[in-house]
């Protein structure tokens, strides 16, 4: 009896490591066998323990499939099955593989908790100690992470597991960077480099070259650091490791522009975008294969169960429409530089928003600041979502057709609707993303109605009698302070506190100097190439002239203003003579004071489309933003300030 026992854990256990194997070489279907045949000894032999293993491989699956929620319902689903059967080591897996997942999607506590528990049991769990470690540093608690970091190196160095070692000794030397031991750094990643020279890791030497490069950048060696980075750059290229290139690139151009280099800066941008252009195509190729397994996956499941494709004929119509709704958007989104800490923790936090859906975002910053580019993070996250993003911009549309607009209408349901009716924003969101952009300019009216929708999860058309079920994320996007809105009893405060569960605010430009120089290179590159105009570096004088500018427009008024100079010109250098049109004597046309104009009729000639702009700029200033007021003192249509970029 004990040798059946035996024989059929031995089997079990098989079954799980080949359907692991099969899982890490992306071979999902035989994956899937190697499940039911688990699933089969279960039933068959009533083997808990099969349905256990089943239920882990089942969970690894959904993820991978992208049925978040589903995947960690089928994780637990097995820890249930396991702590019944008081099966330490299977408990000790299910908890190690829950950590791990908990740690790639930044639940990072729950994580640390959960393999703290796998390390009471076996403190000599490697693979645990380096989960928590990860996530300690994942949460910048840099010191806590090296214990546990140590811990695994002290380990590998007792078993003289080299290989091990080298990964310890480089993560608690990326933790002592921030931490400003720049000397201990060193030498661990020395250490990791000798281990790995031995062996010839092409991969982990690039890494580890790179990190030693930022630490002597770190203490401005710049030719140890020019030296280390040139050579993690060669070897990246080498084996076309994108992350690698671009980590040395960075470091090459920071080299350069702290050295004076600066045509040898501009040059590492340039290859930084080539390297982002090509890695970004690879990306997208791959989403869109992952897309269609994703769907050839389904379609053959809904084949297998004839009866139930014909009931989900049109959820699976559906879901093919978004997928591709969500390849054009993934073609027409722009790229986006991300050349600061700030962005870089703003793009995280959009990511931790995308894991829930039920979270409502409001995104608030200045015009221009890119606050509909962040919402898209939102949306579509890191993962391959096939979901719908409509977008609404609740300024542009009367009060009047406002409603109409958001939940769609029915046949005949006033005079002059359109025969058949109309499918509005909310209908045609389901399942994905509404962005309502300048949430502040919605009519106090209809806000009462938004807020009752998002609460009830249910809308019904103008004219409809029956409550459609709503499916929606809403994000929401405003340059106006909505505090000040609601003390003005412009914007209601229910409303307000239900759309910023997440907030996320963009900080304009001029407090993110350290940008500007990256993006007006990279808007030259783009928009001298469309133009087929020379331009290919920007001088000193200019871009101190661009680094000291306010930017009242954010990245759009940079990125026009770029433009204008290469419609305007064609030259290798951009010039400070080219940026006449920003200098501060021309431009400051305006007092503060919002009841004054004053005008410096300047002998060279006067902007004239400037003037109006600035105009128009010092009226929304005197009515507190407020556009329709503005509009009616000028004696223009609201419209107008829009195409001005007001």
């Amino acid at each position: 009896m004990k040798n059946k026992e035996t024989q059929s854990s031995q089997s079990i256990s098989s079954l799980y490591n080949q359907a692991n194997a099969f899982i890490k070489d992306k071979n999902l279907e035989e994956a899937d066998q190697m499940q039911e045949k688990l699933f089969n000894i279960g039933t068959n032999n009533h083997s808990l323990e099969a349905f256990a293993y089943a239920k882990l491989i089942q969970g690894v699956l959904k993820i991978t499939r992208r049925s978040f929620d589903e995947g960690f319902i089928c994780f637990h689903e097995a820890l249930k099955i396991a702590e019944k059967l008081e099966d330490k080591k299977l408990v000790q897996l299910i908890h190690t593989d829950l950590g791990k997942w908990y740690c790639e999607f930044n639940e990072l506590d729950t994580a640390i908790q959960l393999l703290q528990k796998v390390l009471d049991n076996d403190p000599d769990n490697t693979q645990a100690l380096n989960i928590i470690a990860i996530s300690f540093a994942r949460k910048q608690e840099y010191k806590k992470a090296i214990k546990y970091f140590i811990r695994k190196y002290d380990m590998s160095k007792q078993q003289n597991d080299d290989q091990n070692r080298s990964v310890a000794a480089s993560n608690i030397a990326l933790c002592y960077i921030p931490l400003e031991a720049y000397g201990e750094a060193l030498d661990l990643l020395l250490e990791a480099f000798e281990i790995e020279s031995k062996y010839h890791n092409k991969t982990r030497l690039a890494n580890i070259t790179n990190s030693i490069a930022i630490v002597h950048t770190k203490q401005a060696n710049y030719t140890e650091a020019l030296d280390y980075a040139l050579k993690a750059n060669k070897i990246a290229e080498e084996i076309e490791d994108f992350d690698e290139i671009e980590r040395s690139l960075n470091s090459l151009y920071t080299i350069y522009r702290n050295t004076n280099e600066h045509e040898k800066a501009y040059q590492s941008i340039d290859r930084k975008q080539e390297i982002q252009t090509i890695r970004n195509n690879a990306i997208l190729s791959n989403r869109i294969k992952d897309l269609e397994n994703l769907i050839n996956y389904e379609r053959n499941s809904y084949l297998q169960k004839e009866q139930e494709l014909q009931k989900n004929n049109e959820s699976f119509r559906l879901k093919y429409e978004h997928f591709q709704s969500a390849y054009k958007e993934l073609l027409n989104t722009e790229d986006v530089g991300v050349f600061s800490e700030k962005i870089k923790n703003i793009i995280e936090i959009a990511y931790f928003f995308h894991k829930d859906r039920n979270i409502s975002v409001l995104i608030e910053g200045e015009t221009g600041t890119g606050k509909e580019i962040i919402a898209r993070v939102v949306h579509f996250g890191k993962d391959d979502e096939v979901r719908p993003f409509i977008s609404i911009n609740c300024s542009a549309i009367s009060p009047s057709l406002f409603e109409s607009e958001l939940f769609g209408y029915e046949d005949g349901a006033f005079t002059g609707a359109r025969a058949g009716g109309m499918i509005g924003k909310f209908e045609l969101a389901q399942g994905g993303t509404l962005f309502l952009d300048e949430i502040g300019e919605m009519p106090i009216e209809l806000q009462s109605k938004l807020l009752r929708v998002i609460q009830e999860k249910e809308y019904y058309k103008v004219g409809g009698q029956k409550p459609i079920k709503l499916d929606v994320r809403i994000v929401c996007a405003t340059n106006r302070d909505l505090k000040v809105e609601m003390e003005n009893k412009r914007f209601r405060p229910d409303l307000f506190y239900r759309l910023s569960t997440g907030r996320i605010f963009i900080p304009p430009l001029r407090e993110r100097r350290e940008e500007i120089a990256p993006l007006a290179q990279m808007f030259m590159i783009k928009f001298s190439d469309e133009k087929k105009k020379k331009f290919q570096f920007i001088d000193n004088e200019a871009m101190k002239l661009l680094e000291e500018y306010h930017w009242y427009g954010n990245i759009r008024e940079l990125q026009n203003t770029i433009e204008r100079i290469i419609i305007l010109y064609d030259d290798r250098f951009i010039r400070k003579e080219h940026l006449n049109f920003i200098n501060s004597n021309h431009s400051e046309m305006l007092l503060e004071d919002t009841s004054t104009i004053v005008i410096d009729l300047k002998e060279e000639g006067l902007d004239f489309r400037e003037l109006q702009k600035h105009i128009m700029k010092q009226v929304l200033k005197r009515f507190n933003g407020n556009k329709s007021q503005a509009a009616k003192y000028l004696g223009i249509a609201r419209k107008t300030l829009y195409e001005n970029d007001i």
